[in-house]
């Protein structure tokens, strides 16, 4: 594969720490802090009382001590998400503070110091690394692609829904995007907000319905909101479009599937949109 490497604007980096920063944390979110590598990202999630996703984000560490704990989240989402840790954290030694730290990904970690795997990412090799701007200033003689097409394709063929725009507040649980099968979420530490919920449905194994990646088949633009949002097959309603991203070099785009059609389907399997065929990607929990 080339070498890409790819400023990710849309993302800011939240800096957590405090003496309780650890008990904090692990009290609200769905992953571990205390199983966070040096050298790896861990997807986590701030959950409503019913189980459903409020802010999905990622969480690393700088070193092995675990006294700082980063959470890189949707810039559109930064401040609210601040706004509620604040809320939870009231009574505690705890600083919740914003960085100015610059999100890249690539897909070679040979170009920079410290780059963690981002364990999302199964079919391929995707790293993240985060620099200040006097960093990044230094880096400027790197081929940087502006062309973020190959990051977006590399989410959907290993079902990686990140954002907003993708995981919709308080619409999907953490089970439907994945995260139980990469670490996002742990039964292990205790209790977590909305920690009844997911334990119950994973113990009972009844998910009825996971997300998927998808491609278009045809180079045209798709709108799911003119048109309904069902996904075909064989006149069987399979699921229905999530999102859709119109690249002029082709669309993409997450869908939810109902499990017993992802059960009967190979990893990938052609489908249908308003008579449009689509490429559908089977997640890493049903492979």
């Amino acid at each position: 594969m080339t070498k890409k490497i790819s400023v990710l604007n849309n993302r800011s980096i939240i800096e957590i720490s405090g003496s309780d920063c650890i008990n904090f944390l692990n009290n609200i979110l769905t992953n571990n802090i205390l199983n966070l590598q040096e050298n790896e990202i861990c997807p986590s999630a701030l959950l409503t009382p019913q189980g459903k996703i409020l802010f999905d984000f990622l969480t690393f560490i700088a070193n092995k001590g675990h006294k700082v704990v980063y959470i890189e989240c949707s810039k559109g989402q930064k401040n609210e998400l601040i706004n509620k840790l604040k809320l939870y954290s009231l009574r505690q030694n705890i600083k919740i503070n914003e960085t100015e730290l610059i999100t890249i990904v690539t897909n070679n970690p040979s170009d920079f110091r410290q780059v963690y795997k981002d364990v999302r990412f199964y079919k391929t090799y995707i790293g993240r690394t985060y620099l200040k701007k006097s960093e990044f200033d230094k880096k400027s003689f790197f081929h940087f692609t502006e062309d973020h097409f190959w990051y977006h394709y590399e989410k959907v063929k290993n079902c990686v829904l990140e954002g907003e725009n993708e995981v919709s507040s308080n619409k999907l649980y953490p089970f439907e995007i994945g995260m139980l099968s990469n670490n996002g979420v742990s039964f292990e530490k205790g209790c977590f907000i909305g920690q009844e919920v997911i334990a119950r449905v994973k113990y009972k194994g009844n998910i009825k319905k996971y997300c998927c990646g998808f491609e278009s088949l045809e180079k045209l633009s798709l709108n799911s909101q003119k048109y309904s949002k069902i996904i075909k097959n064989d006149d069987f309603d399979l699921g229905e479009i999530i999102f859709i991203n119109n690249f002029e070099i082709n669309t993409l785009g997450f869908c939810l599937i109902k499990s017993k059609y992802l059960v009967q389907n190979d990893n990938e399997f052609k489908c249908f949109y308003n008579d449009h065929p689509l490429v559908v990607y089977k997640p890493k929990i049903i492979n």
